[in-house]
């Protein structure tokens, strides 16, 4: 796999997006997503891309990647109006990715 250079990250040319893809809310439907992430990995493909606004993308990609945080790279995006929409809607995602840290917003 190729990288680039984006700030101080090593990000693969190729990386995942998980607007439709991962936005599931039913157990079942996360095995499929589970073997997505499997196949990232074993492609060395490190960059995953979300949003709030993406429905439950953000959360399924916690689950998924559970256990394997540091393989990955992730980044969302913040969409409202307002300091205080945003510092909640950044919240969210942490706590939907269940991570402490978020690569790129």
């Amino acid at each position: 796999m190729e990288y680039r250079k984006l700030g101080n990250l090593d990000v693969s040319v190729i990386g995942l997006g998980t607007l439709r893809a991962f936005d599931v809310t039913e157990d079942a439907d996360l095995a499929p997503r589970r073997h997505i992430i499997d196949n990232l990995l074993i492609e060395d493909i490190n960059f995953i891309d979300s949003a709030a606004m993406y429905g439950a993308a953000e959360k399924a990609v916690g689950l998924t990647i559970e256990g394997r945080r540091d393989s990955f790279h992730l980044a969302t995006k913040v969409r409202v109006t307002g300091r205080e929409a945003g510092e909640n809607q950044i919240s969210e995602s942490f706590a939907n990715f269940n991570t402490d840290y978020i690569d790129l917003f």
